[in-house]
């Protein structure tokens, strides 16, 4: 995935250096690590490893100004890597922090900030490798399932083609 991306970026004249890394290196809890998840700061990053639960309020709020991984916050091993900086997603994540999971407009502010997100280069949505998947032609019944189930979810309504 990094080759396709290296080329289609140099096509339209990004110049992109591509490395992988020992991931020991970012795992690390030793704060003075300086190339551990957090402090380091790649302008573009390509990770697998969000897992967003079913109300995203927590991961959303990771992204606020307050958020970004600096030495005097320790270099926390979550938080804005993106560095991204935007007075409005912090206003729509304060509304949103005091909005009820039942309020109508609950739903619209999670849509905003992924909007903003997204606007602002701070993530750029690709595909999600963990919720690739494929099945059989001859398996019928497979539903399309969202981030918040299982592929599994109907697994009881699945059945074989003849």
């Amino acid at each position: 995935m990094q080759d396709i991306i290296k080329e289609n970026w140099s096509e339209i004249g990004v110049l992109a250096v591509m490395t992988n890394e020992e991931i020991q290196l970012f795992l690390t809890a030793e704060a003075r690590a300086t190339r551990r998840s957090g402090s380091s700061a790649p302008t573009w990053r390509c990770s697998s490893t969000v897992r967003v639960p079913p109300n995203p309020v927590d991961y959303l709020r990771q992204w606020t100004t307050a958020e970004i991984p600096t030495a005097a916050r320790d270099w926390p091993t979550t938080g804005n890597f993106a560095r991204m900086h935007s007075t409005q997603y912090d206003d729509v994540w304060a509304e949103l922090a005091v909005t009820g999971i039942s309020d109508p407009s609950h739903e619209d502010l999670l849509k905003q900030l992924q909007d903003l997100q997204i606007e602002s280069g701070a993530i750029i949505p690709l595909v999600r490798p963990a919720k690739v998947s494929a099945t059989s032609n001859s398996i019928g019944g497979f539903g399309e399932a969202t981030d918040w189930d299982s592929e599994f979810w109907n697994i009881e309504d699945w059945f074989r083609i003849e």
